[in-house]
């Protein structure tokens, strides 16, 4: 059941732990860690897709790398919340909602193998305490020692299995994906298993498929906050030159944020709104940028940092070329 987001809460802890934070967190890449502390314990972490999309789009609107990380910890909430492992859900996932361990989704390369896009990255076999994995996942974000991430990887025998980890696992190296055209504050790193144990207790899913196929629409919906977020900031600089667009991107997200059964025309429908965010966002940053002026060739204005946020979400996965193979 879907709970109204308090926005006057909301806003009292972004303009305290956020707003006067941006430049540091886009210029200087700082994580936005004191930021997500401060929603876990108000308990903003707790709820379902149409909360969690507003959410996103209200931190969106100061800034998008704090609400990519925000999106990261939601879907990472959600895995566990879906997930087959009791001890996970009794032991883990308290401690996510109060927002006292992050999470990451490790999903970019599984995104993509259900597209046609690319092979699985991680391989593993069957032991009796559970799946040693090997191979790399090149981008996770939100990520950490201390952060926990899901991930897909197929068996021996052909069968695909998520499961959830954390940083420290010992057979896993992390390596810091910095120097980014922008979204340095994300925690992006590099993953390679090497010959790494998921016990079975850490088990999400033994029908990956059916899981993978469960929490998508969710997933693909709640980025779209992101992007109704940067059009929504875009806007109150730009005044009649405002993108038209964001009232009905906004009618359709919140529409399809209240669909209970997803058929594949809805989930068509669902690919093509975060397609047109994405579009929406990048052309209201490149019309921001046009009407700042010289102010806006500054590396901590506000509309090149937006530029850099929309062009993010052009290439995150779902990107927009992988967007359009989907829907043909």
């Amino acid at each position: 059941m879907s709970t109204c987001l308090d926005r006057e809460l909301l806003q009292d802890i972004l303009q305290h732990h956020l707003k006067p934070f941006v430049s540091e967190i886009d210029v200087k890449g700082v994580y936005p860690e004191h930021v997500m502390k401060a929603l876990g314990e108000h308990r903003f972490f707790s709820h379902d897709t149409p909360f969690n999309l507003s959410l996103i789009q209200e931190v969106a609107t100061l800034c998008g790398s704090t609400a990519f990380v925000l999106w990261c910890h939601l879907m990472a909430i959600d895995y566990v919340r879906r997930g087959q492992s009791e001890h996970l859900k009794q032991d883990l996932l308290p401690r996510m909602e109060r927002g006292e361990v992050m999470g990451a989704t490790g999903l970019s390369n599984a995104m993509k193998y259900y597209a046609g896009i690319e092979e699985l990255k991680l391989h593993a076999t069957q032991t009796s305490d559970g799946f040693r994995i090997n191979g790399t996942l090149p981008f996770v974000s939100n990520l950490g020692e201390t952060h926990w991430f899901a991930f897909l990887f197929q068996t021996d025998d052909g069968r695909r299995i998520m499961g959830i980890l954390p940083g420290y696992q010992e057979g896993l190296t992390l390596t810091e994906r910095k120097n980014l055209l922008g979204m340095n504050a994300t925690a992006t790193y590099s993953c390679r298993f090497n010959n790494v144990l998921l016990p079975f207790e850490s088990v999400l899913s033994t029908e990956g498929d059916l899981m993978v196929a469960a929490f998508r629409p969710g997933m693909v919906l709640t980025q779209v906050g992101i992007a109704l977020g940067l059009v929504s900031a875009t806007n109150q600089a730009l005044g009649e030159r405002k993108d038209p667009r964001l009232t009905e991107l906004h009618h359709q997200a919140e529409r399809l944020s209240q669909v209970t059964t997803v058929t594949p025309p809805i989930m068509k429908e669902i690919f093509q709104l975060r397609l047109d965010g994405a579009h929406a966002a990048l052309e209201s940053a490149h019309t921001g940028m046009l009407h700042s002026g010289g102010a806006g060739y500054q590396v901590d204005s506000p509309f090149a940092r937006r530029l850099r946020e929309a062009y993010f979400l052009a290439i995150v996965t779902p990107t927009i070329t992988h967007l359009e193979k989907i829907l043909g």
